[in-house]
């Protein structure tokens, strides 16, 4: 604001608006520090936001792999139990038909280049458990 003093010149006056606002200009290395502030705290958001992301996913996954591993501690359990001897005799005499007494022999084979023959053995299987003294 123009004032006139008593000599009769035109002055500013100390309060002017317009003085103030020149005296006050924003540096633009201080506007491309804060941009680059922003992006920075912008980009760190996003990294933390996709780490809760994987974190979750592996928390997931733990989860699948222990499923897996009780499963498969079931079905080796289960293979045992089909493996063992009187599982194996049990089946054979309900499912297969196998006797105590039934007849399995040995059938001998002479290879010649003109004939085969074939003898058995006289001598049954009995078709009962190994002796105790193997256990």
């Amino acid at each position: 604001m123009l004032i006139k003093d008593k000599t009769g010149e035109d002055r500013n006056w100390p309060g002017d608006v317009r003085v103030g606002r020149n005296k006050n200009k924003i540096s633009p290395v201080f506007v491309l520090f804060l941009v680059l502030a922003m992006l920075l705290c912008s980009s760190l958001v996003c990294l933390r936001m996709y780490g809760l992301v994987l974190e979750s996913e592996l928390d997931e996954l733990t989860a699948k792999v222990r499923d897996l591993e009780l499963q498969v501690t079931s079905i080796h359990k289960r293979c045992l139990a089909m493996e063992s001897p009187s599982s194996v005799y049990g089946y054979a005499s309900t499912k297969l038909g196998m006797t105590e007494k039934s007849y399995a022999g040995i059938i001998k084979v002479q290879f010649s280049e003109k004939t085969a023959s074939s003898i058995s053995d006289s001598e049954g299987w009995r078709g009962s458990l190994p002796d105790k003294r193997y256990k």
